[in-house]
C-alpha cells in the first residue's frame, strides 16, 4: 500500500500541472516501471474524469513510444544469443559536433544521417531550419570531425536529400575523404508534387579515408546475378554479384509498417543500416552515429556484433534509443 501511494503521488505531481516538460514525463515513466498496477489505475481515473492537460498528453505519447520500442526490440533480431555476448554500446545526449570533437576512440564506420535543413520538426522544440550559409558551414565542421575519428581504413556514410546533396559532397571532399560510391536509395514512394517530379530517392554518400586501404566485404552485399537467377548459366559466379549503386529493394518506412516508431519523423529501416554495417565493418568494430535519433544504426550494429556509440541532442530521443538498444541481442 505504501508503494502504491508513493506511485500515485509521483504520477499526480508529474501530470497534475499543465505545461510541464519531458522531465515530468520521465518521472511518470519511472513511476510506471516501479509500480505498474498503481500507474494504470491513475491513468484510468484520469481518462474517466477527463483530466487530460498538455503535460498528460505528453506523458501519454511518451508511454506509447516506450511500448512501441519494446515491441520493436523483439523484432529487430529474431535469432539471439545470451545477453553476455551483447557488444558494448552507449548513447550520449548532447550536441553532435561537440561530442564528435571529444571522441578519442577511432571508429571503423561513421554513419551520419544529419538534419536536412528542410524545416522538419525533430521534437523537443528543435526545428531544422537554418540560414543556408550557416547550415553549409556547420556541415563542413561535423564532416571534418567525423573524418577525424575514422580508423585509417574506415568509412563515412551520409544519407541526404536533394537540396543539399552537392554541398555534402563538397564537404566530404574538403575533409580529405574519397567518395567511392554515390548510392541512390529508391524509397519506393514519395509525397505528391503536382508542379514537379515526385521526390522518391535519397542519396547515400559512401566515402573512405584511404582509397587504397579500406574495409569492404562484397559477400555481405551480393545477390544472385541474372545469369544465375534468370538463365541458370553454369558460367555464372556462384558467389553472385555485388549490388548495384541504385538500391530498389528496401522501402522507406511508412506509418503503417510494424517497424515504425511513432513521432520519429525521419526513421530509417534497420535493413538499410544492416547492409551498410555488414559491408564496411567487422565484428567488434566501433560504429558511430552522431545523429542517433531512434537508434536504428545502433540496433543494426549491436545485432551484428559491433560496438556502438550514438549521439543525440534530444534527451527524449536519447532515452528512447537507449531503451530500444537494451532489447537488441547479438545474432547467433
Amino acid at each position: 500500500e505504501a508503494s502504491t501511494a508513493a506511485t500515485r503521488d509521483k504520477v499526480g505531481e508529474a501530470v497534475g500541472v499543465s505545461g510541464k516538460t519531458y522531465e515530468k514525463a520521465r518521472t511518470v515513466v519511472e513511476a510506471a516501471e516501479a509500480d505498474p498496477e498503481a500507474f494504470e489505475e491513475v491513468v484510468r481515473e484520469m481518462d474517466r474524469t477527463g483530466k487530460i492537460d498538455p503535460a498528460y498528453r505528453r506523458v501519454k505519447r511518451t508511454l506509447e513510444r516506450l511500448a512501441d520500442l519494446q515491441s520493436l526490440a523483439e523484432q529487430v533480431t529474431p535469432e539471439v544469443v545470451a545477453a553476455p555476448d551483447v557488444p558494448e554500446w552507449q548513447v550520449a545526449n548532447g550536441d553532435s559536433l561537440a561530442e564528435l570533437r571529444r571522441i578519442t576512440t577511432p571508429a571503423r564506420l561513421v554513419f551520419a544521417d544529419p538534419p536536412y535543413n528542410e524545416a522538419i520538426d525533430y521534437g523537443s522544440g528543435f526545428d531544422d531550419d537554418r540560414d543556408p550559409a550557416e547550415y553549409v558551414a556547420w556541415t563542413r565542421d561535423w564532416v571534418e570531425s567525423a573524418a577525424r575519428v575514422l580508423t585509417p581504413d574506415g568509412s563515412l556514410w551520409v544519407p541526404i536529400s536533394d537540396p543539399y546533396a552537392a554541398e555534402h559532397v563538397l564537404a566530404v571532399k574538403a575533409a580529405g575523404l574519397t567518395i567511392r560510391n554515390w548510392v541512390i536509395w529508391y524509397e519506393t514512394f514519395g509525397v505528391n508534387a503536382p508542379t514537379k517530379f515526385n521526390r522518391t530517392k535519397r542519396h547515400l554518400l559512401y566515402a573512405v579515408k584511404d582509397p587504397s586501404r579500406y574495409c569492404f566485404h562484397p559477400e555481405a552485399v551480393s545477390r544472385p546475378s541474372d545469369r544465375q537467377a534468370k538463365y541458370d548459366d553454369p558460367r555464372a559466379n556462384p558467389a553472385g554479384k555485388t549490388l548495384d549503386d541504385v538500391w530498389t529493394d528496401i522501402p522507406r518506412l511508412a506509418g503503417t509498417h510494424a517497424e515504425r516508431i511513432p513521432s520519429f519523423p525521419t526513421q530509417l529501416p534497420v535493413s538499410l543500416l544492416r547492409r551498410v554495417v555488414s559491408c564496411c565493418t567487422d565484428p567488434g568494430d566501433l560504429v558511430i552515429d552522431p545523429f542517433c535519433g531512434s537508434g536504428t544504426t545502433g540496433a543494426a550494429a549491436v545485432g551484428l556484433g559491433r560496438r556502438f556509440l550514438g549521439v543525440e541532442r534530444s534527451a527524449e530521443f536519447a532515452d528512447l534509443a537507449r531503451l530500444r538498444l537494451k532489447g537488441v541481442r547479438r545474432e547467433a
